[in-house]
């Protein structure tokens, strides 16, 4: 005998202001409209922007509709009691849950939409979920699940100022249903839709969780007050929502399936154009999956050694959930001004952004335009952007607070170039201000007494401004201190706004970042190079009122290499090479450590910048072996084998690693391309 699995689908629709209205409808066809006419940019307008959510759909609105989808399975009364009271084996937002094998976007086109997959072991369930745009337009969320209220389609009417009036239709779908002979079943009936709308505070909807386990306690507690225990009706029709459908701003859509299921949900506004089948749908998700599949390739021409087709459908997913990962949050910062005295004398995400920018060189991405937008009058970029109770939640509390006068390391877009640039300079001034370390009051012998840098924000065990958290700095901490990172830093954003200046034709900015660049690149050498060691390193006072290097082998030894700093012919590139590939020290199999493994303080306490192997930091390190190996130098050949090595030793540590998590069944399954 075969047991098939109860799940129950969740649709969590959420408006604000509250303007949506439930109803049925009977035209066996679902309606889609499309928007050809509205500005390119619109295609941008809807997306995935809840990327806290399993799935979430939202449009770059600071008010408006959202919806996001939950599930969990009804077989069994533990398995629900766990989901209420303990939140367990209930998805909706993105947790580190036990029993959840994977998920992610397969495949993601941020203008056409793409195929996300969920992979949930504990609910014995595979989610397919195929987000499709019709010229500009959000179209059609079409979710599909494999076993492991209303009789027809459910309509929704609104209106908002930002959207006009728009519907949404969730189709009654595919799939079998649960069945009992229990006398509940006159009311609640699993093989219907059923629709439960309220009108909550706007501020709250982000909490649909909550709300959705607060009907179904109620639930649960009407069947406890008619039925004995052993005349209670199976877990399924307990644990079915009361259809009360109506107006409000937050409706939740339940459907109960048993086995294979499919429906859609449809989304479409009065100023649209022609009416689409579901045909059309089912070709536009084939025609967007084959458009995906061409661009990706056409762009992005693996190199050997990783041409096989396993790398093409594990590049195809990190890209994808690059892109798709990208959210919309709005809100308040909350920010402590305490530091504001010492400011007015004297911060996980372009990583994404510059990934789609390679793909769409032509056109304007707006991710860094808006990061800088958020800056204040003063030049402050705030190091994390936590907007709103929402992303809030996601934080600790202790890293919610943002100081203005701390800052996390820069990281620049080079888009709208003539329209940020004085944006960008304000924030460089600013930096260059507000972390500069002294010189003067300790006697230091430099080229400049100006181009020295201290990170604000240092405890004694972190600084966590630097973005390297734990990783080993002088100790006691001392005002007189200087961070080499910090240096290359600034001289990346130099060279990065001189470059920018060059571009636009402004000779003046140009001769002045010249200077400053040229006085860092001297004082890396004169305030933190340590011949003895062989590396760059942190500087602080003595107990004798001297300059002092403090030196722990690691990342922080290579920053200047990192950033681009070091040229082809500078003898000293040949010691910080020696570093990155001494097996004693940072080289490994799996790329290079951030601590070397004869520090004393490797490995230890929290080990978060203590030995682990960043992707980002040995990112830039095989860009930098890249470009150095194209140059002509003493050590052109060096070079160029450490890029060999380390280049492959970095792709396989992140593709095994996906193997190993989810990408066997990714990879799969993506071999097999719809069409």
């Amino acid at each position: 005998m075969v047991n098939l699995l109860s799940l129950s689908a969740l649709l969590v629709l959420g408006c604000s202001p509250r303007s949506v209205l439930a109803t049925t409808t009977d035209n066996g066809e679902s309606v889609l409209h499309s928007e050809a006419s509205r500005a390119n940019n619109q295609s941008l307008f809807w997306g995935p922007y809840k990327p806290n959510l399993y799935f979430g759909v939202r449009p770059r609105l600071p008010q408006g509709l959202w919806t996001g989808l939950m599930w969990g399975k009804v077989n069994d009364f533990e398995s629900i009691r766990d989901c209420i009271f303990r939140s367990l084996a209930f998805r909706y937002t993105c947790e580190q849950h036990e029993g959840l094998a994977g998920y992610g976007w397969d495949e993601y086109d941020i203008r056409r939409g793409g195929v996300e997959t969920i992979h949930d072991v504990a609910n014995q369930l595979d989610l397919t979920v195929s987000f499709v745009k019709v010229l500009a337009a959000p179209t059609e969320v079409k979710t599909e699940g494999e076993p492991t209220g209303f009789d027809s389609d459910v309509a929704f009417s609104g209106t908002s100022e930002s959207l006009g009036d728009y519907k949404i239709v969730v189709t009654k779908g595919d799939g079998d249903h649960p069945t009992s002979d229990h006398d509940l079943v006159s009311l609640r009936q699993p093989d219907k839709t059923t629709v439960r709308s309220a009108a909550i505070p706007d501020e709250v909807l982000w909490q649909a969780k909550a709300v959705v386990f607060k009907h179904l306690s109620n639930g649960i507690a009407e069947v406890q007050e008619k039925y004995e225990p052993e005349q209670g009706p199976p877990p399924f029709l307990v644990y079915q929502l009361a259809n009360s459908p109506g107006s409000g701003n937050l409706h939740i859509v339940q459907k109960i399936f048993e086995g294979p299921f499919e429906f859609d949900v449809l989304f479409s506004s009065d100023s649209a154009g022609k009416e689409l089948t579901q045909a059309d749908l089912t070709a536009q998700i084939t025609a967007n999956s084959e458009s995906f599949h061409d661009k990706f390739s056409q762009i992005f021409e693996l190199k050997a050694p990783f041409k096989d087709d396993k790398y093409q459908v594990f590049a195809k997913t990190m890209f994808s959930n690059l892109v798709g990962g990208i959210g919309y949050f709005n809100g308040y910062h909350l920010v402590d001004r305490s530091y504001a005295s010492e400011y007015e004398e004297d911060s996980e995400r372009f990583w994404e952004e510059t990934a789609e920018a390679r793909a769409r060189k032509q056109e304007k991405l707006e991710g860094p335009y808006d990061w800088f937008n958020t800056m204040d009058d003063d030049g402050w970029i705030a190091r994390e952007q936590i907007l709103g109770p929402e992303p809030r939640s996601k934080v600790p509390e202790d890293f919610q607070p943002l100081e203005s006068a701390h800052l996390e390391f820069p990281e620049l877009g080079e888009t709208y170039l003539r329209s940020i640039y004085p944006q960008l300079r304000l924030h460089y001034d600013w930096f260059r201000k507000t972390q500069r370390g002294d010189v003067k009051s300790y006697d230091r012998e430099a080229f400049s007494t100006k181009e020295a840098y201290r990170w604000r924000g240092r405890s004694e065990t972190h600084c966590l401004t630097s973005g390297l958290d734990d990783y080993p700095r002088p100790q006691p901490p001392h005002p007189g201190e200087l961070h080499v990172d910090l240096m290359s830093w600034v001289g990346f954003m130099t060279k990065s706004l001189m470059n920018i200046a060059d571009a636009l034709g402004m000779a003046e900015d140009v001769e002045e970042y010249k200077k400053i660049s040229h006085a860092i690149e001297r004082n890396l050498n004169d305030l933190h190079w340590s011949e003895k060691d062989g590396c760059f390193c942190d500087a602080t006072i003595d107990d004798f009122e001297e300059h002092t290097l403090v030196c722990h082998k690691g990342y922080i030894s290579l920053f200047p290499f990192l950033v681009g700093l070091m040229k082809a012919d500078d003898a000293k590139l040949g010691k910080i090479l020696d570093l990155i590939g001494d097996e004693e020290h940072l080289f490994s199999p799996y790329g290079l450590r951030s601590l070397s493994v004869k520090d004393e303080f490797y490995g230890t306490a929290e080990n978060y910048w203590r030995s682990p192997i960043w992707i980002n930091i040995n990112y830039l390190a095989i860009v930098q072996l890249h470009d150095l190996a194209l140059q002509d130098g003493p050590f052109k050949a060096k070079v160029t084998e450490l890029y060999r090595k380390l280049r492959k030793n970095v792709v396989d540590t992140v593709y095994n690693s996906w193997v190993e998590t989810d990408g066997q069944q990714n990879s799969n399954r993506a071999e097999v391309r719809p069409g």
